[in-house]
């Protein structure tokens, strides 16, 4: 199913939320990424996670040895953007966003979209606007700059 579900949108009509029966698959192809992911994860990896809502955002670097995470993070607000820090790799990566959009799709929803990357099935894009008359609830989230580090020879060429 992923290889044909690369990318969704669903919009409720003004004021309602969209029906289960239409997330029902969405949850379905969160699984299957979800299982994708973790076959084809490779060791080491690094990207860029962009996290906001409707007032700013934050962009992380985040860098993947096996079980070791680093990142570093900068906020944006307005005009106003900070410098980059130290910052904490939980809740950011991969096997936890996958918790994240579980966890959004069980809530009702006005609008979803999300998006996975063909290759890995890691979330590339995901948008969510809750079912609750204010629209300052959205959240979204997009990944960019995805790579994963050439295999070293056995002479460390």
């Amino acid at each position: 199913m992923l290889g044909a579900f690369v990318a969704s949108l669903l919009v409720a009509p003004p004021g309602s939320a969209i029906e289960s029966a239409r997330i029902t698959p969405l949850q379905l192809a969160v699984a299957e990424a979800e299982q994708k992911w973790r076959r084809a994860a490779p060791y080491r990896y690094s990207y860029r996670l962009v996290s906001g809502g409707p007032f700013g955002y934050t962009t992380y670097l985040i860098s993947v040895d096996g079980d070791m995470c680093s990142a570093k993070s900068r906020s944006t607000s307005g005009r106003r953007v900070t410098r980059w820090k130290r910052a904490n790799c939980a809740g950011r990566t991969f096997n936890e966003v996958f918790v994240e959009l579980r966890r959004q799709l069980a809530q009702p929803q006005e609008r979803i979209e999300l998006n996975f990357d063909p290759v890995y099935a890691y979330p590339a894009k995901a948008s969510f606007q809750p079912h609750s008359g204010n629209e300052d609830q959205s959240e979204y989230f997009e990944t960019s700059s995805f790579k994963v580090p050439a295999a070293k020879s056995a002479r460390g060429e």
